[in-house]
């Protein structure tokens, strides 16, 4: 049974999240889930005496990762977020957490062992075309929950946008022939840390198609320009229905969302993906499909910037670091062909860039990433 205390600390920290560091309602909801296990770990045991509980909260969460419920890095993550959530007691409420001892705190970490033979999260560009080919007429129509997906899949690929932003923009903020999408709050597009941007969608002739396709029965259906580019639709499955963004609160525009998101993740994209003969991983590998697709073709440190700011990144080093990883066999093809003139022609050779030129778009912090690089530290 969980300790009411317990409960209620949980709920005066994430208030501290949400009134004092103003942190986004999607924040808040990540944090939530995420205490929930040290909830349970305690069960009725006061979080100011977990020292006393026999199983760690580590061996607790590493039991979870062992039965497939969560993966190692989001236990990692909960470990964090619980330390940081014990660090904040022991300033605030000293006269109940004051005993534990700052070793204690630190103890409570999972060390995440890369594995790189695991293959990398993402969809393959071979994946999205076998999704933009799956039959969408039935009985001589067009099955509008099937091309709502399959454009879905293909529209979160091409621009690298998270679902809740994609989830969450207007029919207005798209241009297709230009191949652009206008990411801003303002028109109630749902965007980490309210940043603002304007999207460059890939350009892959067979997926833009599908987007094509989709707004045609946009405006065949006559759904305005100010409602949701992922438009309702009615029971009887025959027509397409307007819904509109929330605009001036980020927190309601996310929750209008939220359930949208749910529904497309756990059972339109399943759908489509299973119709493709394609391995469903989760919405997410879609931008990682994006940023992986794009800098496999990155010719110069110029396009490697282009692709990082397209997905609203404030460096180069986070897209690498995060986004970029190679699954194995792609990396095994390319070690393996090194070395192979003849199975594997020279790269377009880069345009007359200089060490100059390629500093000057740097930022300060990818600056001193290149030069940790170089020095091997």
């Amino acid at each position: 049974m969980v300790n009411r205390q317990n409960y209620e600390d949980v709920r005066a920290y994430l208030d501290y999240h949400k009134r004092l560091l103003q942190n986004k309602q999607s924040t808040i909801d990540t944090y939530e889930n995420q205490l929930r296990y040290c909830l349970r770990w305690a069960d009725d045991v006061p979080f100011s005496e977990f020292p006393k509980i026999k199983k760690t909260f580590p061996a607790y969460l590493k039991e979870k990762v062992n039965s497939g419920q969560i993966i190692d890095s989001w236990a990692a993550d909960i470990c964090g977020l619980f330390r940081d959530f014990l660090k904040y007691n022991i300033m605030e409420n000293n006269s109940r957490y004051g005993n534990i001892k700052p070793t204690q705190v630190n103890e409570i970490k999972i060390i995440v062992h890369e594995d790189s033979t695991k293959t990398a999260n993402y969809y393959t560009l071979d994946e999205m075309q076998r999704i933009a080919e799956v039959d969408t007429i039935k009985d001589g129509r067009t099955a509008l929950g099937l091309e709502r997906t399959k454009a879905s899949a293909c529209f979160m690929f091409l621009s690298g946008m998270r679902v809740s932003a994609f989830l969450s923009m207007p029919i207005e903020s798209v241009d297709l022939e230009k191949k652009t999408v206008q990411q801003f709050p303002e028109m109630g597009v749902v965007t980490k840390f309210s940043k603002k941007a304007i999207t460059t969608l890939l350009p892959i002739p067979s997926l833009l198609d599908v987007l094509q396709r989709w707004d045609s029965i946009l405006k065949a259906n006559n759904i305005p320009p100010s409602a949701y580019w992922y438009a309702d639709i009615d029971k009887k499955c025959t027509r397409l229905l307007p819904v509109y963004p929330v605009k001036g609160d980020h927190d309601a525009a996310y929750r209008a969302v939220r359930g949208r998101s749910i529904k497309l993740r756990d059972r339109y994209l399943k759908e489509i993906c299973a119709l493709a003969n394609v391995e469903y991983k989760n919405p997410h590998a879609f931008r990682h499909g994006h940023v992986h697709w794009g800098l496999s073709h990155a010719t110069t440190m110029e396009q490697v910037k282009a692709i990082s700011q397209n997905v609203m990144h404030s460096t180069t080093a986070i897209t690498d670091e995060i986004y970029s990883r190679m699954n194995y066999t792609g990396m095994n093809e390319i070690i393996t062909g090194l070395g192979n003139p003849t199975d594997n022609p020279q790269p377009t050779p880069r345009t007359n860039t200089t060490g100059q030129d390629i500093m000057s778009i740097l930022s300060i912090e990818e600056k001193k990433q290149l030069l940790k690089i170089l020095l091997g530290i």
